[in-house]
C-alpha cells in the first residue's frame, strides 16, 4: 500500500472517511431483496423527487463500488456484505426492469464492472457469471445501438467492461463483442485538421467534438491506450494518439486549459452563429477545470499517453496540467466538490502524476477533502449549486464520491473507476484482436483517397508510398512532396488535387449542429426574402455558401469517375451527415464561378452568365428567355443553399 501522507493526514483523512460513511449510511433503505438507495432527480427547474438507479454515475452500483473500495483498503466484511446486498438488490430490479442506459457511468456496462470488481475482491462467482450473463443478453445495446463514442455513456466504456469481463470470464463470443466494438471505433472515425475524431452526430450539442475525458476526445483515447496495451495493438495506439492530436487544436492558451465546447440553448443565440467560428462563441465559453470537462480530466489521458509511448511531449502537458489544477484548488470560486464537475475531481490526476515535492505536497489533495467537508457540515451538500446536492449519495455526483476518492489518496495503488485499468494480459489472448496499423491506415486511405489510392496501384514509380506507415495527414504530405519530385501521369495529380479539395471540407466539418443550424438560417433566408412572392434575387448580392467548394473537371476526371460529357463540374456539400458531392452542368458552372471569390448582384451575375454563354457558343435563344432560365438556376442554387447573400 503506498500513501502520499504522513500519520497526522492520514488520521484526518481517516476521520473524514468515516463522516462520509456515516453520512451515506444514514440514506440507506432495505428491500427483501438486498439495500439500495434513492437517486435525486428534478420533477421542473425548483423542485426534485427521488428514484432507484442502478448507474455507477448517481445509482446503487455506484454506491456499492465505494463500499468494495472500503473493503479492499480495510478488508472489514461488513462493507463486503453491504456492496454484495447492494449489488444483489441491483440484479432484482434488473428482473423486474429494463436498463435505462448502457454506458459505463450512466448504465448497464457499469454494473456489469462492480459485478466484476466483486468478483476480483472475492464476492463470489455468481456476480461474474451475472456480468457475463447481462453482457450477453444486452450485447446488442451495448455493442450496436448505443450511439456515443464517449467514455461516460458511450460504447468505448463498454469496450473497457467487455475487455475486463473476457480477462475473468474468456469466450469467443465477448472477443466477438469486442471486435465490434473496435470496428465501429475504426469506422466512425473522421479527419480533422488535425488527428481524428467521433461523436460528430446529433447525440452531441457541441461545437466541434468535444474535448475532455467524460464525453471527448481525452476518454476514447485514454480506453483506446488501454485495450491497446492489453492486445498490444499498435493500430489502437494510433488511434488514441489522433484523437488527442485532434483534441489539443481546442487548448486556449489564455484559459491555460481546453475548452468546453459543448453549446447549450443560450450559447446557440450567439450573433452570426450561420458562419460558426469559434471566435464568436469564445465569450460564452466558461473555462472548467474538472474530472468530466477541461485539464484535470484530459491529464488522466496524457498521462496514459506518457506511460504507453515515453514520449515527453505528454509529460510535458502533464506539467502544465499539474500547475493548473494547483491553482484551480486554491482558488477555490466554485461550491462544487464532486468527482464530476467539481475539486474532488482534479484528485485522480494529481494522486497518479509523478508530482515532487516542489510541485505541490500531500497537504494540498488533503485541502480539498477538508474544503469538502467543511461545505457539507456547514450546508449539507458537497455541490450547494443544485438544491438536490444534499440528498445525492452517487459516486460521481455526490458523497460515494468524496469517500471514494478519500480511499484512493489513503492507498494510491488502489484500483479506481475514474480513471480504470485492465490487469496484465493472458499472452494467449494479445493476439485475439484482428486490426493492424497498416491496415487501419489503409483503410482510412481508401475511405477519403480511393481514386488516388487506384491510380498510385497503376504506377509502379510512386506506389512506394503505399508501403510506408502514413496516416491521411501524413499520406497527403509525402505524396504532395513526391508529386513535386517526379513525374507522375497528369490522372493522379488531377485527383489528388479533387480529392483534397473534397477532404478539406471533411476537415472543417464541425459537425451534425453546425450544419442544422446553417441550413436553419437558410430557409429562415429564404423565407424572409419571399414573405409569400416570388423570389427575386437580383438587387442581392450573392456568393458562394461557405461550406460549398467548386472543382472543375477535365476530361481526364470525367474518364476516372465515369462522368457524362456535360458534367463539367463537382460541388462538394458538407451538410449534417459529411461531405456530398453534386457534379453540375455548364450554366450551373458558370453561375458558382462568377461568385466563388466575388459577390456579385443577381442582376450582374445574370448578365455575366449570359455574356459567357454567348462568348462560348455564339447565337442563343432570345436575350429575356435565357436570363430567364440563368434566373432560375441561380435561384434554384440559392434555394438549395449553394448560393447566399453577402449580409450571411
Amino acid at each position: 500500500m503506498t500513501t502520499l501522507f504522513n500519520s497526522t493526514q492520514r488520521q484526518r483523512l481517516t476521520e473524514h472517511l468515516e463522516q462520509v460513511t456515516q453520512h451515506i449510511l444514514q440514506a440507506c433503505r432495505q428491500h427483501q431483496s438486498g439495500l439500495y438507495w434513492l437517486s435525486p432527480y428534478y420533477t421542473s427547474e425548483t423542485t426534485y423527487d427521488f428514484k432507484v438507479t442502478t448507474d455507477l454515475f448517481q445509482g446503487n452500483s455506484g454506491i456499492a463500488l465505494f463500499f468494495l473500495a472500503r473493503y479492499s483498503y480495510s478488508g472489514s466484511q461488513a462493507d463486503l456484505h453491504i456492496a454484495q446486498r447492494t449489488m444483489d438488490f441491483v440484479s432484482d430490479h434488473l428482473e423486474q426492469n429494463s436498463p435505462q442506459g448502457f454506458g459505463l457511468f450512466t448504465g448497464l456496462s457499469g454494473v456489469i464492472y462492480t459485478y466484476i470488481r466483486l468478483f476480483e475482491l472475492g464476492g463470489g462467482q455468481q456476480y461474474l457469471d451475472r456480468a457475463y450473463a447481462l453482457a450477453l443478453t444486452y450485447q446488442d445495446q451495448l455493442v450496436r445501438q448505443t450511439i456515443k463514442a464517449d467514455l461516460l455513456s458511450g460504447y468505448s466504456g463498454s469496450l473497457f467492461v467487455l475487455t475486463l469481463l473476457q480477462h475473468y470470464h474468456p469466450e469467443p463470443a465477448l472477443i466477438k463483442l469486442i471486435q465490434e466494438l473496435i470496428d465501429r471505433l475504426v469506422a466512425e472515425a473522421r479527419p480533422s485538421e488535425k488527428g481524428l475524431k467521433w461523436d460528430y452526430n446529433q447525440s452531441k450539442s457541441a461545437y466541434d467534438s468535444l474535448t475532455g475525458f467524460s464525453h471527448g476526445a481525452s476518454g476514447i483515447a485514454y480506453i483506446l491506450l488501454e485495450v491497446a496495451e492489453y492486445f498490444d495493438n499498435k493500430a489502437l495506439l494510433y488511434l488514441a494518439e489522433e484523437a488527442l492530436l485532434y483534441e489539443m487544436q481546442y487548448f486556449h492558451a489564455d484559459f491555460d486549459n481546453w475548452l468546453d465546447l459543448r453549446l447549450g440553448s443560450h450559447r446557440l443565440q450567439t450573433a452570426n452563429i450561420q458562419h460558426w467560428e469559434l471566435k464568436n462563441f469564445l465569450p460564452h465559453i466558461q473555462e472548467l477545470n474538472s474530472w468530466a470537462h477541461g485539464a484535470a480530466g484530459i491529464g488522466l489521458a496524457r498521462l496514459a499517453a506518457w506511460r504507453a509511448t515515453g514520449k515527453t511531449v505528454y509529460l510535458d502537458q502533464c506539467r502544465n496540467i499539474a500547475k493548473k489544477c494547483s491553482t484551480t484548488i486554491l482558488r477555490a470560486d466554485r461550491q462544487d466538490y464532486t468527482v464530476c464537475s467539481g475539486y474532488a475531481g482534479l484528485l485522480s490526476f494529481m494522486r497518479d502524476y509523478p508530482h515532487t515535492a516542489q510541485e505541490y505536497s500531500g497537504e494540498l489533495l488533503l485541502h480539498v477533502i477538508d474544503k469538502a467537508q467543511l461545505q457539507y457540515q456547514t450546508t449539507g451538500s458537497y455541490n450547494s449549486y443544485i438544491s438536490a446536492g444534499r440528498d445525492d449519495y452517487g459516486l460521481l455526483s455526490g458523497a460515494a464520491g468524496i469517500g471514494y476518492s478519500i480511499l484512493q489518496l489513503l492507498d494510491s495503488d488502489m484500483s479506481s473507476i475514474f480513471c480504470p485499468s485492465l490487469p496484465p494480459p493472458h499472452k494467449s489472448i494479445q493476439q485475439a484482436i484482428k486490426l493492424n496499423l497498416r491496415d487501419l491506415q489503409r483503410g482510412l486511405l481508401k475511405k477519403y483517397y480511393p481514386l488516388t489510392l487506384q491510380q498510385l496501384e497503376e504506377q509502379p514509380a510512386m506506389r512506394k508510398i503505399l508501403d510506408q506507415e502514413n496516416g491521411l495527414h501524413d499520406f497527403e504530405n509525402s505524396l504532395t512532396e513526391q508529386l513535386l519530385q517526379a513525374d507522375p501521369a497528369p490522372s493522379l495529380q488531377a485527383v489528388f488535387a479533387l480529392e483534397q479539395t473534397q477532404n478539406k471540407l471533411w476537415k472543417q466539418h464541425k459537425g451534425h449542429l453546425c450544419y442544422s443550424k446553417k441550413n436553419a438560417y437558410i430557409k429562415s433566408k429564404i423565407q424572409q426574402l419571399t414573405d409569400g412572392k416570388m423570389l427575386d434575387l437580383s438587387p442581392h448580392s450573392l456568393m458562394l455558401a461557405d461550406h460549398v467548394s467548386l472543382y472543375l473537371l477535365d476530361e481526364a476526371l470525367r474518364g476516372a469517375l465515369a462522368l457524362p460529357s456535360d458534367k463539367l463540374a463537382v460541388l462538394f456539400i458538407a451538410d449534417e451527415w459529411g461531405v456530398s458531392s453534386s457534379y453540375i452542368g455548364l450554366i450551373s458552372m458558370l453561375i458558382v464561378q462568377q461568385v466563388e471569390n466575388t459577390p456579385l448582384t443577381g442582376a450582374l451575375l445574370c448578365d455575366q452568365v449570359s455574356n459567357k454563354l454567348r462568348s462560348m457558343i455564339g447565337e442563343l435563344d432570345a436575350d429575356h428567355s435565357l436570363k430567364a432560365h440563368i434566373s432560375a438556376q441561380i435561384r434554384l442554387l440559392f434555394e438549395s443553399g449553394i448560393l447566399t447573400t453577402v449580409d450571411v
